[in-house]
């Protein structure tokens, strides 16, 4: 007997930056990469749930994240 559904949020684990004990996304808000914290839950494959710190739809940066910084420009591909 089903009891109900869970809809999370997943994103590339590659999205995701380790820095100490921190994770971090970057979003593209407004042509600028908006620095997020970000809690990680279960893993699936490639992908990564994201439990807090993102919003659906959030276009979060996929390459070069390790060079960017809070509120750098950047362009979307």
């Amino acid at each position: 007997m089903p009891v109900g559904a869970i809809r999370s949020l997943r994103v590339p684990a590659a999205a995701v930056l380790q820095r100490g004990q921190l994770e971090i996304v970057f979003v593209v808000a407004n042509q600028h990469a908006q620095f997020h914290l970000v809690t990680m839950g279960k893993h699936f494959g490639d992908a990564v749930e994201i439990l807090s710190g993102l919003d659906g739809g959030d276009a979060v940066v996929m390459d070069g994240m390790e060079a960017l910084t809070d509120g750098q420009p950047v362009e979307a591909k």
